[in-house]
């Protein structure tokens, strides 16, 4: 397995909250970007069947 496939399947493996945070986003920019409310971030992140 090439580096590049590798790094794609370990960045779609990520939870949510690890890639915002990798990123330096917080809850509210995240939210921003997307065009939702906050505390619905804070939902999607702490769903586990996401996953």
């Amino acid at each position: 397995m090439c580096s590049s496939t590798l790094y794609h399947q370990l960045l779609a493996e990520m939870p949510l909250n690890a890639l915002r945070r990798v990123r330096g986003l917080s809850r509210k920019a995240l939210a921003d970007m997307l065009h939702a409310q906050q505390p619905s971030i804070a939902k999607m992140e702490g769903r586990t069947d996401m996953y």
